[in-house]
């Protein structure tokens, strides 16, 4: 059996559209609405907490100025390399590759780029 679809007035007499089902559609879609609200705050806040905490840092020799016994504290001065640095307190046996990466570790540098007024502290070489 075949059904005409095509008429508009057979639709509307099998589907009613009643205030009651107007009702139930439009509450349905406010909660929906504000599911998805919830939903993008939430998300939005995640993403900013997640990329602050992506964008902390650290100072290079930040909190280890305080340096050991057997360790001096040094200003580092325009012109100043951590390798000239590392010469300057290494003994003539001594290798200088090896106090440069001691003075890298001490300091917890990742490059051997060092500034003006940078303090560092070096090791006992």
């Amino acid at each position: 059996m075949m059904m005409n679809i095509s008429n508009p007035s057979f639709y509307k007499t099998i589907h009613k559209d009643t205030p009651a089902s107007r009702a139930v559609l439009e509450t349905v879609k406010q909660s929906a609405r504000r599911h998805l609200l919830k939903w993008v705050v939430c998300a939005a806040l995640m993403a900013l907490l997640l990329s602050s905490f992506l964008l902390m840092q650290t100072n290079a020799s930040g909190g280890h100025t305080i340096p050991g016994a057997d360790e001096q504290l040094i200003v580092v001065s325009s012109g100043d390399t951590i390798w000239g640095i590392a010469q300057r307190y290494t003994k003539d046996a001594d290798d200088i590759r090896f106090n440069v990466y001691k003075i890298k570790e001490r300091n917890q540098l990742a490059t051997v780029t060092i500034t003006p007024g940078q303090k560092l502290i070096v090791p006992k070489l």
